[in-house]
């Protein structure tokens, strides 16, 4: 019968979907849920905010990672 097979495969489809995205659910729940990113104080010229890093001060800059929109 059609309709079985079309259950049964749409379910197979289901289960590979979830087993694939375990992986990610997982490490998505170690992580930390909470980043802290500190400022720091600037003496001297403020860098332009032009997308484009080459002022001296991004180079003294704290590298923050991990953050994603929530």
């Amino acid at each position: 019968m059609k309709t079985d097979s079309e259950f049964w495969c749409a379910l197979v489809l289901l289960v590979a979907f979830f087993v694939f995205q375990l992986p990610s659910i997982i490490k998505a729940e170690t992580e930390s849920a909470h980043r802290v990113a500190t400022a720091v104080r600037i003496q001297g010229t403020s860098p332009k905010l032009d997308g484009v890093l080459d002022d001296d001060i991004w180079k003294t800059a704290p590298l923050h990672e991990g953050f994603r929109l929530g």
